[in-house]
């Protein structure tokens, strides 16, 4: 929804379906899950802040980074009873995105990034893991089912 480390929305079209899923889900059901802003790293949250101030949007505060934030997403829910199967994750990334969603039972979708062009050194190491093994280890079953959803 936005390039690295930016804080303002791609595009006018992204833009546009973020408050389409505002306004269909509320306000309140729709957030930002990120691996920095609203994470530990992000100190006293002001990351988070700042994202949220500008794009109108909650970040989810989370202690640990993705997959390990089902806490975190109650807590930011306010739901106890939340099930993953209510939620709708959409990322660019498989193991951070993908595989929390499934490992929660979420409905997930992976995007391809906007660019890659910012992102630190190890989100672009884990991007070339993801991209050129990992398929070789999706069981061709998974691989055929996914074409078809193209």
């Amino acid at each position: 929804m936005t390039l690295p480390y930016k804080k303002e929305f791609f595009s006018k079209q992204i833009e546009d379906s973020i408050r389409n899923c505002q306004d269909h889900f509320g306000k309140e059901n729709v957030a930002i899950l990120s691996n920095s802003a609203g994470s530990k790293d992000d100190k006293e949250y002001k990351e988070a802040g700042l994202i949220e101030e500008l794009l109108g949007i909650p970040v989810v505060l989370h202690i640990m980074k993705k997959p390990a934030v089902w806490e975190d997403l109650v807590l930011h829910f306010g739901n106890n009873e939340l099930e993953g199967s209510q939620i709708v994750l959409v990322g660019d990334r498989i193991l951070s995105d993908v595989v929390m969603g499934n490992k929660y039972g979420m409905l997930t979708f992976r995007v391809q990034p906007f660019t890659t062009q910012g992102e630190n050194f190890m989100v672009k190491i884990l991007r070339v893991f993801e991209d050129s093994v990992l398929p070789k280890m999706i069981p061709l079953k998974c691989r055929e089912k996914s074409k078809e959803h193209k």
